[in-house]
C-alpha cells in the first residue's frame, strides 16, 4: 500500500506519561474504548470472565485476567485498517500480593497478516513487573509497520500454582501509527 495514502503519527515515550501513547491517542480521538467502538479488535485465547476481557487493557482503570492457572495466554491487537511500528511498549502490573500472579515470561510479536509472526521482544524470568500496580517500559528490536501486535505469555508467572490467576492492568505502545487519510 502506498504511503501517500496514509498519515503517519509518531508517539514518543516519556516518563510520567507511561500509558499515553498510541492506544490513548486512539481512545481520545474516537471518544471511547477502541475495541467497543470497532477502531481495533482485541482478542485472547484465555479469558477468566467477561469483566476480565482484554478490551479492558485499553482503559485507564482496566484489567485483563486469563483463566485461573493459565500460563500460556496471549492478547492480540488487530489495528484493522491501520498499522503500527513499535519502538517501545509499557505494561502496568495488576493488583496482587507479592510474588503471586505477576507476568515473568513473554514475547511481543507483530504480523502483517495474523499468520506469520516476528518476535520483537523476549523476556525470560523478568522481575520488572513482580510488584503490584507498577508500570515498566521495554524496548523492542528494529521492526516494521504491522497490522497486528500480540503479547504472548510463554511460561510460568511468579508464584505459579494452578489455583492462581495472572494478568495485567494496562499496555501501551509507542512508535508510529499509520492511518488512512
Amino acid at each position: 500500500i502506498e504511503d501517500s495514502k496514509f498519515d503517519i503519527k509518531t508517539f514518543a515515550f516519556t516518563k510520567k506519561h507511561e500509558l499515553e501513547g498510541i492506544i490513548k491517542y486512539l481512545t481520545e480521538k474516537t471518544g471511547g474504548n477502541i475495541h467497543d467502538n470497532h477502531t481495533i479488535e482485541v482478542t485472547s485465547n484465555s479469558i477468566n470472565s467477561q469483566s476480565d476481557h482484554p478490551k479492558f487493557l485499553l482503559s485507564p482503570k482496566g484489567c485483563y485476567r486469563p483463566k485461573t492457572g493459565e500460563k500460556y495466554f496471549w492478547v492480540c491487537f488487530d489495528f484493522k485498517n491501520m498499522e503500527i511500528k513499535i519502538e517501545k511498549y509499557a505494561i502496568k502490573s495488576f493488583n496482587s500480593v507479592p510474588n503471586i500472579g505477576f507476568i515473568k515470561n513473554w514475547v511481543i510479536e507483530i504480523s502483517k497478516d495474523g499468520n506469520s509472526w516476528k518476535i520483537i521482544d523476549t523476556r525470560t524470568d523478568c522481575s520488572d513487573l513482580n510488584e503490584s500496580k507498577i508500570i515498566k517500559e521495554f524496548d523492542v528490536e528494529e521492526n516494521y509497520f504491522a497490522r497486528y501486535c500480540r503479547f504472548r505469555h510463554t511460561d510460568d508467572f511468579w508464584g505459579y500454582a494452578p489455583i492462581y490467576v495472572s494478568g495485567i492492568d494496562g499496555i501501551e505502545f509507542f512508535g508510529s501509527l499509520k492511518c488512512p487519510k
